[in-house]
């Protein structure tokens, strides 16, 4: 029998069968593999969590900056180096804003 197309959301599939004793017997076609859990102390958790955050929040900003400084060098000659203060400025509150440091959990 072919598998039919699942959606990902489809955590198994059971077809039904009648066994010798004429009752129906469960038979299952498929199941989703299950994801190994991460072993991990809490206090490494907590800092590979942080750690994360900071590197997303660093990518942020840089994409931002070069966001910025591509378009202050097509404006004018020299145009990013005019517009460097302004630029890590925006890029920096950018990044500020990805890190949510409100939020930071307390050690």
């Amino acid at each position: 029998m072919e598998m039919p197309r699942l959606s990902q959301s489809v955590i198994s599939a059971v077809r039904l069968e009648k066994d010798a004793s004429g009752g129906f017997k469960p038979v299952v076609i498929y199941q989703k593999p299950q994801r190994k859990k991460k072993k991990e102390s809490p206090a490494v958790k907590l800092v590979d969590k942080s750690l994360r955050r900071m590197i997303k929040a660093q990518k942020s900003f840089l994409d931002r900056y070069m966001s910025l400084h591509d378009q202050s060098n097509s404006k004018k000659k020299d145009g990013w180096v005019i517009d460097l203060a302004p630029n890590l400025a925006t890029a920096g509150r950018t990044g500020v804003k990805k890190l949510k440091l409100d939020r930071l959990p307390l050690m």
